[in-house]
């Protein structure tokens, strides 16, 4: 962790040129193995590998938003990114970029099950090993959220309204207030929470009704709890007259 903060302050902390000192990083993201750190600027725009054991860093991307949503499969780090070739689904190998999908609206890649899942015009790809089925669609998404169990996929539509579904099913509304993103599921799957801007829902899908609304960013769930962590803005509004600013 020392490292990672002395990255994110500008520290060189065995980084190349051009990582170093520049405006700040988008949030790391450690593969399961805990032996990679997967990096991105603050804006999300460029993705890079550095391997903590040899202290090695190398730059997988510098297309736009490679760094918004990546996550670790195993040994490969998948991402989104928007280059020269427009939209693209890419799978980083220890070295080896490849790309998997590509057209005018492809969505970030998922882990689900024993492979991964992303949304494609008109349908859902599901690759497992080398092998890729098509499944039913759910619209112009660019992020869904699988359940816990591997039975469910969350996701907001274009105008930010919650819904959920099997594999296969007919979608049910859940949250239909809209402004909503970044689904979320509980460890158990039994809450599910979206968020845009400074508004919080959680839900019970179980049920479809809304838990509670809060004034709040960047929630997470503590894993293995119903604890939801936020980040909240006070200003001296917030804090009363009596704060003097010294």
């Amino acid at each position: 962790m020392l490292l990672i903060s002395l990255a994110i302050a500008g520290t060189p902390a065995g980084f190349s040129s051009g990582v170093e000192g520049q405006r700040g990083f988008g949030p790391p993201v450690l593969s399961e193995d805990g032996q990679h750190l997967a990096l991105t600027r603050w804006d999300r725009q460029q993705l890079w590998d550095w391997d903590l054991e040899t202290g090695n860093l190398l730059q997988v991307s510098t297309d736009r938003g490679a760094g918004f949503a990546p996550i670790w499969n195993g040994e490969d780090l998948l991402f989104k990114a928007v280059g020269p070739a427009g939209q693209q689904v890419l799978r980083w190998s220890r070295e080896q970029l490849e790309v998997l999908d590509q057209g005018n609206q492809v969505g970030q890649p998922v882990a689900w099950g024993a492979g991964i899942l992303w949304t494609h015009p008109e349908v859902l790809l599901y690759q497992e090993a080398n092998v890729q089925k098509r499944l039913a669609g759910v619209g112009a998404v660019d992020l869904i959220a699988p359940d816990p169990s591997g039975r469910f996929l969350a996701w907001d539509d274009e105008a930010g309204r919650l819904y959920v579904r099997d594999s296969g099913g007919v979608p049910l509304a859940l949250d239909r207030t809209g402004q909503g993103s970044h689904p979320a599921w509980s460890s158990d799957g039994a809450f599910l929470l979206h968020s845009r801007g400074d508004r919080i829902a959680v839900v019970q899908p179980s049920t479809g009704s809304l838990v509670m609304v809060l004034s709040g960013r960047d929630p997470a769930w503590v894993p293995g709890t119903h604890t939801l962590i936020y980040a909240q803005v006070i200003t001296g509004a917030d804090l009363g007259p009596e704060v003097v600013d010294t």
